[in-house]
């Protein structure tokens, strides 16, 4: 089992992520980079992510040797925010859009963006991962698809609070992680999963699908099932990079 996490804290930071990256190879593993704005804040492929005060912005540096599966420890931080928010906002109903967005009804509540050091601290196939979590909670958004905790309930939250509670919920997940019982992460997340046998349209680098989201497969990849309405038609493909759209 490992320690406790080493939570460090700065009032400004470009960005958590960054800074955990410039730090990596000198800090031990489950260090959380709390930043309590970012002025540099992103999501993925290069996104701007408004990190104003009243929000909370963290890292958390993984160490594993399983590069392979490292795209699960989204789906871990992503159960880990849902049920914090459960916790600290009774009558909340947090729900997961695959594969890193946290909605509150159709808004977006939280992302989350990981990002792999391989050979991480000169550990030759050893893979150190910085998982970037972005939640709002008293702060306001700017765009009108997404939400914050304190708009939603009309009350300010406890960030300490809320982060306290992610930790003790990803602490248990990075355990499963480290045993390689993907399983347990993956059941846990479709918990919150808000796109089941939903009609999703995809976008990716490769082109656009559309289909019924039907299950998420052991490495986190998306199934789609898409096609026509006879069974012959019928197509199961596998997305595991891209962008989900829920229909209106």
């Amino acid at each position: 089992m490992m320690g406790d996490p080493n939570i460090i804290r700065f009032p400004v930071l470009g960005s958590t992520n960054d800074h955990l990256n410039d730090v990596h190879a000198d800090v031990d593993d489950m260090t959380i980079i709390v930043a309590g704005r970012q002025t540099r804040g992103r999501g993925r492929f290069g996104r701007e992510w408004v990190s104003d005060d009243g929000g909370l912005w963290f890292s958390v540096l993984v160490r594993h040797d399983d590069p392979e599966h490292a795209f699960l420890l989204t789906f871990a931080a992503a159960v880990s925010v849902a049920e914090a928010i459960r916790k600290a906002a009774p009558g909340l109903e947090p729900k997961i859009k695959w594969p890193n967005d946290v909605l509150i009804g159709q808004k977006k509540v939280c992302g989350i963006l990981t990002e792999n050091v391989i050979g991480g601290r000169g550990r030759g196939s050893g893979c150190d991962s910085i998982v970037g979590i972005g939640l709002n909670v008293n702060n306001d958004p700017p765009l009108d698809t997404s939400t914050s905790l304190s708009h939603e309930l009309d009350r300010e939250l406890d960030l300490t609070a809320i982060l306290d509670s992610f930790v003790l919920v990803f602490s248990r997940y990075r355990e499963d992680f480290r045993r390689r019982d993907y399983r347990r992460i993956i059941d846990g997340w479709k918990v919150f999963w808000g796109s089941a046998g939903k009609q999703v349209h995809i976008s990716t680098v490769h082109g656009d699908l559309d289909g019924i989201a039907e299950d998420i497969a052991d490495d986190g990849s998306l199934i789609i099932r898409s096609g026509g309405e006879v069974s012959s038609d019928v197509e199961k493909v596998q997305v595991l990079e891209g962008d989900l759209i829920l229909p209106e």
